[in-house]
Protein backbone atom coordinates (compact mmCIF):
# COMPACT_ATOMS: atom_id res chain seq x y z
CA UNK A 1 0.00 0.00 0.00
CA UNK A 2 2.56 2.25 0.86
CA UNK A 3 4.11 1.48 -2.26
CA UNK A 4 1.21 2.27 -4.29
CA UNK A 5 0.91 5.90 -2.64
CA UNK A 6 4.48 6.31 -3.66
CA UNK A 7 4.34 5.73 -7.06
CA UNK A 8 1.11 7.86 -7.32
CA UNK A 9 2.91 10.57 -5.49
CA UNK A 10 5.89 10.41 -8.02
CA UNK A 11 3.65 9.85 -10.75
CA UNK A 12 1.84 13.54 -9.59
CA UNK A 13 4.83 14.86 -9.57
CA UNK A 14 6.31 14.47 -12.68
CA UNK A 15 2.83 15.43 -14.32
CA UNK A 16 3.64 18.41 -12.56
CA UNK A 17 6.84 19.03 -13.66
CA UNK A 18 5.82 18.49 -17.08
CA UNK A 19 3.01 21.02 -16.61
CA UNK A 20 5.32 23.21 -15.64
CA UNK A 21 7.47 22.74 -18.44
CA UNK A 22 4.93 22.88 -21.10
CA UNK A 23 4.18 26.50 -19.40
CA UNK A 24 7.51 27.06 -19.77
CA UNK A 25 7.64 26.05 -23.53
CA UNK A 26 4.50 27.87 -24.44
CA UNK A 27 5.78 31.29 -22.38
CA UNK A 28 9.20 30.47 -24.59
CA UNK A 29 7.32 30.06 -27.31
CA UNK A 30 5.27 33.55 -26.85
CA UNK A 31 8.69 35.26 -26.56
CA UNK A 32 9.83 33.75 -30.23
CA UNK A 33 6.75 34.94 -31.57
CA UNK A 34 6.81 38.14 -30.07
CA UNK A 35 10.71 38.10 -31.10
CA UNK A 36 10.23 36.93 -34.15
CA UNK A 37 7.76 39.81 -34.75
CA UNK A 38 9.62 42.20 -34.00
CA UNK A 39 12.11 40.88 -36.33
CA UNK A 40 9.46 40.81 -39.31
CA UNK A 41 8.36 44.46 -37.94
CA UNK A 42 11.85 45.39 -37.88
CA UNK A 43 12.96 44.49 -41.14
CA UNK A 44 10.01 45.56 -42.84
CA UNK A 45 10.82 48.63 -41.96
CA UNK A 46 14.62 48.73 -42.55
CA UNK A 47 13.08 47.46 -46.37
CA UNK A 48 10.84 50.01 -46.65
CA UNK A 49 13.61 52.73 -45.61
CA UNK A 50 16.18 51.46 -47.85
CA UNK A 51 13.84 50.90 -50.96
CA UNK A 52 13.09 54.91 -50.86
CA UNK A 53 16.67 55.65 -49.89
CA UNK A 54 17.71 53.53 -52.79
CA UNK A 55 15.00 54.90 -54.98
CA UNK A 56 15.92 58.69 -54.30
CA UNK A 57 19.65 57.42 -54.86
CA UNK A 58 18.54 56.70 -58.66
CA UNK A 59 16.43 59.75 -58.84
CA UNK A 60 19.10 61.81 -58.23
CA UNK A 61 21.38 60.07 -60.27
CA UNK A 62 19.11 60.35 -63.11
CA UNK A 63 18.66 64.06 -63.06
CA UNK A 64 22.45 64.50 -62.37
CA UNK A 65 22.66 62.37 -65.47
CA UNK A 66 20.24 64.85 -66.94
CA UNK A 67 21.75 67.75 -65.63
CA UNK A 68 25.52 66.64 -66.95
CA UNK A 69 23.88 65.28 -70.45
CA UNK A 70 22.15 69.34 -70.60
CA UNK A 71 25.52 71.01 -69.79
CA UNK A 72 27.16 69.38 -72.60
CA UNK A 73 24.24 69.90 -75.12
CA UNK A 74 24.66 73.32 -73.92
CA UNK A 75 28.48 73.28 -74.66
CA UNK A 76 28.44 71.90 -77.74
CA UNK A 77 26.07 73.97 -79.03
CA UNK A 78 27.73 76.92 -77.97
CA UNK A 79 30.90 75.38 -79.34
CA UNK A 80 29.83 74.33 -82.47
CA UNK A 81 27.47 77.94 -83.18
CA UNK A 82 30.47 80.14 -81.82
CA UNK A 83 31.93 82.74 -84.12
CA UNK A 84 35.27 82.35 -83.32
CA UNK A 85 37.46 79.49 -84.37
CA UNK A 86 37.40 76.94 -81.11
CA UNK A 87 39.95 74.07 -81.20
CA UNK A 88 40.98 72.03 -78.26
CA UNK A 89 44.51 70.60 -77.81
CA UNK A 90 45.91 68.93 -75.19
CA UNK A 91 48.44 70.65 -73.13
CA UNK A 92 51.81 68.73 -74.41
CA UNK A 93 50.82 70.31 -78.07
CA UNK A 94 50.72 67.05 -79.73
CA UNK A 95 47.56 67.04 -81.37
CA UNK A 96 43.98 68.35 -81.77
CA UNK A 97 41.50 66.97 -79.69
CA UNK A 98 38.72 68.37 -81.15
CA UNK A 99 37.39 71.33 -83.29
CA UNK A 100 34.41 73.42 -84.08
CA UNK A 101 33.03 74.23 -87.47
CA UNK A 102 34.37 77.83 -87.79
CA UNK A 103 37.85 76.81 -87.33
CA UNK A 104 37.21 73.96 -89.50
CA UNK A 105 36.52 76.47 -91.92
CA UNK A 106 39.12 78.88 -91.46
CA UNK A 107 41.98 76.54 -91.82
CA UNK A 108 40.59 74.69 -94.62
CA UNK A 109 40.25 71.44 -93.01
CA UNK A 110 37.27 68.64 -92.42
CA UNK A 111 36.82 67.95 -88.83
CA UNK A 112 37.82 64.00 -89.21
CA UNK A 113 41.41 65.36 -90.93
CA UNK A 114 41.73 67.90 -87.72
CA UNK A 115 41.33 64.65 -85.13
CA UNK A 116 44.99 63.89 -84.07
CA UNK A 117 46.17 66.66 -86.64
CA UNK A 118 50.21 67.42 -84.81
CA UNK A 119 49.45 71.14 -83.78
CA UNK A 120 52.82 71.65 -85.96
CA UNK A 121 50.91 71.28 -88.65
CA UNK A 122 49.08 74.17 -87.88
CA UNK A 123 51.41 76.76 -86.17
CA UNK A 124 54.43 75.98 -88.28
CA UNK A 125 56.58 78.55 -87.73
CA UNK A 126 55.66 79.48 -83.64
CA UNK A 127 55.76 76.79 -81.71
CA UNK A 128 58.14 77.70 -79.26
CA UNK A 129 56.05 80.62 -78.94
CA UNK A 130 52.76 78.47 -78.52
CA UNK A 131 54.40 76.26 -76.17
CA UNK A 132 55.67 78.97 -74.02
CA UNK A 133 51.89 80.46 -74.03
CA UNK A 134 50.52 76.54 -73.30
CA UNK A 135 53.02 76.62 -69.92
CA UNK A 136 51.68 79.57 -68.41
CA UNK A 137 47.81 78.65 -69.45
CA UNK A 138 48.44 75.78 -67.32
CA UNK A 139 49.96 77.51 -64.83
CA UNK A 140 47.58 80.12 -64.62
CA UNK A 141 44.63 78.20 -65.68
CA UNK A 142 43.75 81.36 -68.94
CA UNK A 143 45.79 83.30 -70.98
CA UNK A 144 45.58 85.30 -74.20
CA UNK A 145 48.16 86.32 -77.00
CA UNK A 146 48.02 89.13 -79.33
CA UNK A 147 49.55 87.53 -82.68
CA UNK A 148 50.21 83.94 -83.51
CA UNK A 149 51.06 82.94 -87.15
CA UNK A 150 49.12 79.89 -88.36
CA UNK A 151 48.73 77.86 -91.56
CA UNK A 152 46.05 76.44 -93.35
CA UNK A 153 45.70 73.17 -95.25
CA UNK A 154 46.35 74.83 -98.89
CA UNK A 155 49.61 76.79 -96.93
CA UNK A 156 47.31 80.55 -96.83
CA UNK A 157 49.08 82.35 -94.03
CA UNK A 158 47.16 83.74 -91.16
CA UNK A 159 47.38 86.14 -88.21
CA UNK A 160 45.43 84.88 -85.50
CA UNK A 161 44.41 86.36 -81.99
CA UNK A 162 44.47 83.13 -79.26
CA UNK A 163 42.82 82.89 -76.22
CA UNK A 164 42.99 79.69 -74.06
CA UNK A 165 41.74 78.21 -71.02
CA UNK A 166 43.26 74.76 -69.50
CA UNK A 167 40.06 72.75 -68.53
CA UNK A 168 39.72 69.15 -67.70
CA UNK A 169 38.25 66.67 -70.58
CA UNK A 170 36.58 63.44 -69.06
CA UNK A 171 39.95 62.94 -66.84
CA UNK A 172 42.31 64.35 -70.04
CA UNK A 173 43.91 68.17 -69.59
CA UNK A 174 43.33 70.20 -72.47
CA UNK A 175 44.02 73.52 -73.57
CA UNK A 176 40.63 75.22 -75.10
CA UNK A 177 41.31 77.78 -77.45
CA UNK A 178 39.75 80.44 -79.39
CA UNK A 179 41.15 81.74 -82.51
CA UNK A 180 40.45 84.94 -84.05
CA UNK A 181 41.23 85.74 -87.60
CA UNK A 182 42.89 89.53 -87.47
CA UNK A 183 44.82 89.41 -90.63
CA UNK A 184 43.44 92.11 -92.25
CA UNK A 185 42.87 94.11 -89.16
CA UNK A 186 46.93 93.54 -88.82
CA UNK A 187 47.14 94.53 -92.52
CA UNK A 188 44.88 97.49 -91.77
CA UNK A 189 47.18 98.76 -88.76
CA UNK A 190 50.55 98.25 -90.77
CA UNK A 191 48.90 100.52 -93.95
CA UNK A 192 47.57 103.42 -91.59
CA UNK A 193 50.87 102.74 -90.06
CA UNK A 194 52.40 103.23 -92.82
CA UNK A 195 50.00 106.20 -94.40
CA UNK A 196 50.79 107.78 -91.35
CA UNK A 197 54.73 107.68 -91.76
CA UNK A 198 53.82 108.73 -95.25
CA UNK A 199 52.12 111.65 -94.87
CA UNK A 200 54.34 112.61 -91.98
CA UNK A 201 57.14 112.63 -94.53
CA UNK A 202 54.76 114.49 -97.04
CA UNK A 203 54.15 117.01 -93.99
CA UNK A 204 58.30 117.63 -93.99
CA UNK A 205 58.24 117.71 -97.92
CA UNK A 206 55.09 120.60 -97.87
CA UNK A 207 57.32 122.48 -95.51
CA UNK A 208 60.45 121.90 -97.32
CA UNK A 209 58.63 123.16 -100.39
CA UNK A 210 56.97 126.19 -98.91
CA UNK A 211 60.49 127.20 -97.98
CA UNK A 212 61.46 127.27 -101.19
CA UNK A 213 58.69 128.31 -103.04
CA UNK A 214 58.94 131.81 -100.30
CA UNK A 215 62.52 131.72 -101.03
CA UNK A 216 61.38 131.85 -104.85
CA UNK A 217 59.42 134.35 -103.85
CA UNK A 218 62.35 136.43 -102.42
CA UNK A 219 64.49 136.09 -105.51
CA UNK A 220 61.48 137.41 -107.31
CA UNK A 221 61.32 140.50 -105.59
CA UNK A 222 64.87 141.00 -105.03
CA UNK A 223 65.12 140.49 -109.22
CA UNK A 224 62.71 143.10 -109.62
CA UNK A 225 64.00 145.31 -106.95
CA UNK A 226 67.19 145.28 -109.21
CA UNK A 227 65.22 146.46 -112.42
CA UNK A 228 66.30 149.70 -113.81
CA UNK A 229 63.53 152.48 -113.09
CA UNK A 230 61.07 152.06 -115.72
CA UNK A 231 57.38 151.27 -115.45
CA UNK A 232 55.14 151.97 -112.79
CA UNK A 233 55.13 150.69 -109.27
CA UNK A 234 51.34 149.52 -109.94
CA UNK A 235 52.88 147.59 -112.81
CA UNK A 236 55.41 145.85 -111.29
CA UNK A 237 53.65 144.76 -107.90
CA UNK A 238 50.86 143.71 -110.39
CA UNK A 239 53.61 141.02 -112.50
CA UNK A 240 55.18 140.08 -108.88
CA UNK A 241 51.33 139.39 -107.75
CA UNK A 242 50.65 137.32 -110.84
CA UNK A 243 54.17 134.96 -110.30
CA UNK A 244 53.40 134.66 -106.60
CA UNK A 245 49.69 133.51 -107.61
CA UNK A 246 51.23 130.46 -110.27
CA UNK A 247 52.82 129.26 -107.20
CA UNK A 248 49.98 129.56 -104.83
CA UNK A 249 47.76 128.25 -107.28
CA UNK A 250 49.96 124.84 -107.15
CA UNK A 251 49.21 124.55 -103.52
CA UNK A 252 45.80 125.19 -103.65
CA UNK A 253 45.02 122.30 -106.28
CA UNK A 254 47.35 119.73 -104.02
CA UNK A 255 45.21 121.05 -101.13
CA UNK A 256 41.98 120.31 -103.07
CA UNK A 257 43.41 116.98 -104.72
CA UNK A 258 43.76 113.06 -103.24
CA UNK A 259 47.32 113.24 -103.98
CA UNK A 260 49.70 115.98 -101.93
CA UNK A 261 52.65 115.11 -104.15
CA UNK A 262 51.45 115.50 -107.68
CA UNK A 263 49.25 118.10 -109.21
CA UNK A 264 46.59 117.65 -112.55
CA UNK A 265 48.70 119.39 -115.36
CA UNK A 266 45.60 120.25 -117.68
CA UNK A 267 43.30 121.46 -114.68
CA UNK A 268 46.26 123.53 -113.43
CA UNK A 269 47.32 125.11 -116.57
CA UNK A 270 43.78 125.51 -117.49
CA UNK A 271 43.87 127.80 -114.18
CA UNK A 272 46.84 129.41 -114.43
CA UNK A 273 46.43 130.31 -117.92
CA UNK A 274 42.58 132.08 -116.98
CA UNK A 275 44.06 133.35 -114.46
CA UNK A 276 46.74 135.58 -116.28
CA UNK A 277 44.04 136.62 -119.21
CA UNK A 278 41.46 137.63 -116.54
CA UNK A 279 44.27 139.78 -115.00
CA UNK A 280 44.30 141.77 -118.05
CA UNK A 281 40.77 142.38 -118.52
CA UNK A 282 40.07 144.34 -122.33
CA UNK A 283 43.09 142.60 -123.73
CA UNK A 284 41.90 138.91 -122.36
CA UNK A 285 38.16 139.68 -124.27
CA UNK A 286 39.91 139.63 -127.78
CA UNK A 287 42.92 137.04 -127.47
CA UNK A 288 41.43 133.19 -127.51
CA UNK A 289 43.79 130.64 -125.61
CA UNK A 290 43.92 127.11 -126.91
CA UNK A 291 45.86 124.36 -124.74
CA UNK A 292 47.32 120.76 -126.03
CA UNK A 293 48.37 118.41 -122.60
CA UNK A 294 49.24 115.41 -123.16
CA UNK A 295 51.00 114.68 -119.59
CA UNK A 296 48.82 113.82 -116.64
CA UNK A 297 50.45 115.01 -113.97
CA UNK A 298 53.66 116.47 -112.50
CA UNK A 299 55.42 116.75 -109.17
CA UNK A 300 55.51 119.69 -107.23
CA UNK A 301 59.15 120.47 -107.93
CA UNK A 302 58.85 120.45 -111.29
CA UNK A 303 55.51 122.12 -111.75
CA UNK A 304 56.44 125.19 -109.82
CA UNK A 305 59.08 126.12 -112.51
CA UNK A 306 56.85 124.68 -115.16
CA UNK A 307 53.97 127.21 -113.65
CA UNK A 308 56.27 130.17 -113.73
CA UNK A 309 57.85 129.84 -117.22
CA UNK A 310 54.27 130.00 -118.67
CA UNK A 311 53.14 132.80 -116.13
CA UNK A 312 56.29 134.80 -117.72
CA UNK A 313 55.60 133.96 -121.34
CA UNK A 314 51.60 134.00 -121.67
CA UNK A 315 52.34 137.65 -119.44
CA UNK A 316 54.80 138.95 -122.23
CA UNK A 317 52.61 137.55 -124.97
CA UNK A 318 49.49 139.70 -123.50
CA UNK A 319 51.96 142.49 -123.07
CA UNK A 320 53.51 142.51 -126.60
CA UNK A 321 51.87 140.25 -129.36
CA UNK A 322 48.92 141.99 -129.82
CA UNK A 323 49.62 145.82 -129.89
CA UNK A 324 46.86 148.31 -131.14
CA UNK A 325 43.88 146.04 -129.81
CA UNK A 326 44.76 143.23 -132.09
CA UNK A 327 43.18 139.66 -131.93
CA UNK A 328 45.06 136.83 -131.54
CA UNK A 329 45.39 133.11 -129.90
CA UNK A 330 47.90 132.15 -127.43
CA UNK A 331 48.70 128.43 -126.92
CA UNK A 332 50.08 126.39 -124.06
CA UNK A 333 51.02 122.95 -124.86
CA UNK A 334 52.73 120.24 -122.71
CA UNK A 335 53.88 116.87 -124.04
CA UNK A 336 56.17 113.99 -123.72
CA UNK A 337 59.34 113.83 -125.85
CA UNK A 338 60.22 110.68 -126.23
CA UNK A 339 60.16 108.31 -123.42
CA UNK A 340 62.17 110.21 -121.01
CA UNK A 341 61.45 114.14 -122.11
CA UNK A 342 58.99 116.68 -121.92
CA UNK A 343 58.45 119.63 -124.28
CA UNK A 344 56.80 122.83 -123.14
CA UNK A 345 55.77 125.22 -125.57
CA UNK A 346 54.39 128.70 -125.41
CA UNK A 347 53.32 130.09 -128.72
CA UNK A 348 51.03 133.26 -129.77
CA UNK A 349 50.16 134.45 -133.67
CA UNK A 350 50.82 137.71 -132.98
CA UNK A 351 53.66 140.22 -134.29
CA UNK A 352 56.75 138.02 -133.58
CA UNK A 353 59.48 138.52 -131.35
CA UNK A 354 61.82 141.78 -132.22
CA UNK A 355 64.76 139.83 -134.68
CA UNK A 356 67.26 142.64 -133.11
CA UNK A 357 66.69 141.15 -129.69
CA UNK A 358 68.78 138.01 -128.68
CA UNK A 359 66.00 136.40 -126.00
CA UNK A 360 69.48 135.04 -123.89
CA UNK A 361 70.71 138.27 -123.34
CA UNK A 362 67.83 140.49 -122.60
CA UNK A 363 67.73 142.54 -119.71
CA UNK A 364 63.75 141.74 -119.37
CA UNK A 365 63.21 140.36 -115.70
CA UNK A 366 60.49 138.19 -117.51
CA UNK A 367 62.61 136.58 -119.96
CA UNK A 368 65.90 136.27 -117.42
CA UNK A 369 63.42 134.34 -115.11
CA UNK A 370 62.16 132.00 -117.73
CA UNK A 371 65.86 131.44 -118.79
CA UNK A 372 66.82 130.93 -114.94
CA UNK A 373 64.02 128.68 -114.41
CA UNK A 374 65.33 126.11 -117.78
CA UNK A 375 68.53 126.00 -116.24
CA UNK A 376 66.43 124.83 -113.10
CA UNK A 377 64.25 122.39 -115.32
CA UNK A 378 67.58 120.79 -116.65
CA UNK A 379 66.40 121.68 -119.69
CA UNK A 380 66.64 123.85 -123.22
CA UNK A 381 65.09 126.89 -124.40
CA UNK A 382 64.30 127.04 -128.07
CA UNK A 383 62.47 130.20 -129.80
CA UNK A 384 61.01 129.72 -132.99
CA UNK A 385 59.70 132.97 -135.52
CA UNK A 386 58.46 131.45 -137.91
CA UNK A 387 54.92 132.51 -137.29
CA UNK A 388 54.28 134.59 -134.28
CA UNK A 389 56.33 133.55 -131.63
CA UNK A 390 57.05 130.12 -130.22
CA UNK A 391 59.34 129.31 -127.37
CA UNK A 392 59.94 125.52 -126.42
CA UNK A 393 61.57 124.12 -123.52
CA UNK A 394 62.69 120.78 -123.39
CA UNK A 395 63.37 119.00 -120.05
CA UNK A 396 64.10 115.38 -118.67
CA UNK A 397 60.82 114.12 -117.30
CA UNK A 398 60.61 113.60 -113.47
CA UNK A 399 61.06 110.41 -111.85
CA UNK A 400 57.63 109.18 -110.85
Amino acid sequence: MSDDNTSRQALADEVSRLRRRVRELEDLGGEVNRAHEELRRRVEAHTRQRGTTLEEAIDQRRRAEARLEGSETRFRRVFDLSNDAIVLLDTDLNELVDANPRACSLLEYTRQELLGLPVSAIFPGDMAHLQAFALSVVEEGRGWMEELRCQTRTGHRLVAELSASAIDLDGRACLIAHMRDVTERRRAQEQLLSSLEEKDLLLKEIHHRVKNNLQIVTSLLDLQAGQPDGGSTRQRLHECRDRVRSIALIHEQLYRGHDLARLDVLEYLHTLADQIMRSYGAAAGRIRLALDVEVGQLDVDTAVPCGLIVNELVTNALKYAFPDDRAGCIGVALKRDGEEGLHLVVSDDGVGFPADVDFRASTSLGLRLVDSLVTQLRGQLELDTAAGCAFAVRFPAPAT
